[in-house]
Formats: structure tokens, sequence, C-alpha cells
């Protein structure tokens, strides 16, 4: 049975490295990159943004996409990498791939968006990836690194 560490994105670059090393090391199937974060951005405009705990979806979206580039730069491929975190869109998945993830989970936006969201994150994510002369999600896994 496969199985996938899940990382906070509050982590800086030189620990994802440590985790990524040591999720070699051990034999770890694949990285969750990321978390929910205990940040609390400025741009949050909900009465409820100082409460506590852990903070998902669209706001998380700059700290996971830096989890996942300090995650991609430290496993050159050696790992596979799960993108969370703010994907809400074809757009936003494609990006994450280049980025390096090797598949995308989605979660908060579907709470929002609907069981449709999949089938429209689908048809935009093939369409981004004929675009751009790509023939597979694995040929364009971590382009723009």
């Amino acid at each position: 049975m496969p199985v996938f560490l899940k990382i906070a994105p509050d982590l800086i670059a030189d620990e994802i490295g440590m985790i990524v090393e040591a999720s070699l090391a051990h034999r770890i199937d694949g990285l969750i990159v990321s978390n929910t974060t205990l940040e609390r951005p400025e741009t949050l405009r909900s009465p409820d943004a100082h409460e506590t705990g852990g903070l998902s979806g669209a706001p998380i979206r700059p700290f996971a996409e830096k989890a996942l580039r300090a995650a991609a730069e430290a496993a050159q491929g050696r790992l596979p990498l799960i993108a969370v975190g703010g994907i809400d869109s074809g757009a936003e998945a494609y990006a994450r791939i280049r980025l390096g993830a090797s598949a995308v989970q989605v979660y908060s936006a579907l709470i929002y968006d609907g069981p449709g969201l999949i089938t429209r994150i689908k048809r935009d994510l093939a369409a981004r990836l004929r675009a751009d002369g790509f023939s597979s999600i694995s040929a364009a896994i971590g382009a723009s690194r």
C-alpha cells in the first residue's frame, strides 16, 4: 500500500529538503504539498480571519506554491509530489503541475463550486496541455522549474 506524507506550507525550504531526503531514505511513496497553514494573510477579509487553527483553500495558495517549489527543487524528480492548497481551476492545476506536481488534490473548492468543478478542471487542463504542445500530464511535470 502506498504511503504519502503531507507536509505543512509553513516550513522553510531547508526543512522541506530534509523531509524530502528522509522520505526517500524511508521509502515514502510521495509527498502531499501542502497541508493547512497557521498563517493569516493580510488579504483575509472574513470576520473570522483571526480565528486559530488551519487555514485552507484559496488564501493559502501562495504558501502552498512556495512549499511546492521547495519540494520540487529538493526532490529533483525522485519523489512524486501531490499539490494541494487553493486549487480551484484548470489553470491552477496546470500551474502546479508545471511547478513539479505529479497530481493535484482538490478539497475546499468543491465546497464552493460543487462536483462539476472536477469536469471543468479536467477540460481546462487538457486544453492547456494541448495548447502548450504537451501530449500528457507527465510531459508537463516540472516544465516551469
